[in-house]
């Protein structure tokens, strides 16, 4: 059976430290947010993309920095986490 991956590359979603450009103009917290919008989008797009792509088997994997801190990622209320292989 083929296999498709599905990699995500993404930086903690952590306030001050994330989006700093966009936050020059919006604020760290408005920033922030965005990028934990985008980041629920593009989980539930790779989900979408898993569910329709049956019965091809798709492996999702999430590429993260700082390495080894998927706590931000929980702690921003992100869901479906659980569904990728991590990676740092």
């Amino acid at each position: 059976m083929a296999t498709l991956h599905l990699i995500l590359f993404s930086r903690a979603p952590v306030e001050g430290s994330t989006k700093t450009r966009l936050a020059q103009g919006v604020g760290d917290a408005a920033a922030a947010a965005f990028h934990v919008a985008c980041l629920r989008d593009l989980l539930q797009a790779c989900a979408d993309a898993a569910f329709a792509l049956r019965p091809l088997r798709v492996l999702r994997h999430l590429c993260i920095a700082p390495p080894h801190d998927i706590t931000a990622f929980r702690a921003a209320g992100l869901t479906g986490l659980d569904d990728f292989a991590v990676h740092a």
